[in-house]
Formats: C-alpha cells, structure tokens, sequence
C-alpha cells in the first residue's frame, strides 16, 4: 500500500475514534476528554489527510526512506499524544507519562515532513536550471 493511502487510511481511523468519543461526550454531557478529542482529529484526522495529499502528488518522496520514518513517526506521536492527555486529565501518572513521547514525535514527524517538501523543492529547483540550461 502506498505512503499516501497509508497517511489516509491512520487519518480515517483516527477521525472515527476522534467522531466516537465527541459522539460520547455529547451523549453524556460530560466534556472532560474535550481536549483528547480536538488533539486526535487535529493531529490524527486532519494532519494525516494533509501529509496522504502531498506525497499522493510526491512520488518521489512517498518512496523515500525520509516518507517512511516520518509516517512512522507522525504514527507514534498520534497514538502517544492522545493517550498522555487522557492521562492528564484523569491524574493517571501511568499514561500521562506518554505525554512528553508523544508530544516529541508528534513535533518530530513534522520536522521530517519539512525536510521531506525542502528535498522536494531542492529536487524541483535542480530539475528546472537543469531544463532551462537544456533549452540553452
């Protein structure tokens, strides 16, 4: 399966889990996990949509091992992060631990995508001088 189709497929899941518990929290009135959710359908849903368009277009960078560790990456901080809010909120000291892992490879995967769509422009300035000085 693709890079792209990868990043859609985790922004998916994590937009039905972010659905379900906004769905629960409605259902109940009790808003305590308000945070978790925003946190997984931004960094999960919204975020993983965003990063499957780009390398859906970028080729080049979806088979790179740079899109992979940063799919890698974005996984684990989407998964950590939500967890160490749920501990937060609940003074669980065991899953609040997951906070700080998940907070740095959240911040980590998008440092990796920046290198990721640099490279790209990097490529693309490089074949532009190199078509341009063809055409000389």
């Amino acid at each position: 399966m693709s890079l792209a189709y990868r990043f859609f497929l985790a922004g998916i899941l994590f937009a039905i889990a972010g659905m379900s518990l906004g769905t629960y929290m409605g259902s109940t009135h009790d808003f305590t996990f308000a945070p978790v959710h925003a946190h997984i359908n931004l960094v999960g849903w919204t975020t993983f949509f965003l990063f499957g368009l780009y390398y859906r277009g970028d080729e080049i960078s979806a088979g790179s091992m740079l899109g992979e560790a940063h799919f890698v990456c974005a996984l684990l901080g989407g998964v950590f992060l939500p967890v160490g809010i749920v501990g937060a909120v609940t003074g669980n000291a065991s899953l609040d631990l997951a906070i700080i892992p998940g907070t740095l490879l959240t911040l980590a995967s998008m440092v990796l995508f920046l290198a990721v769509v640099a490279r790209a422009w990097s490529r693309q300035r490089s074949d532009t001088r190199t078509r341009f000085a063809k055409a000389i």
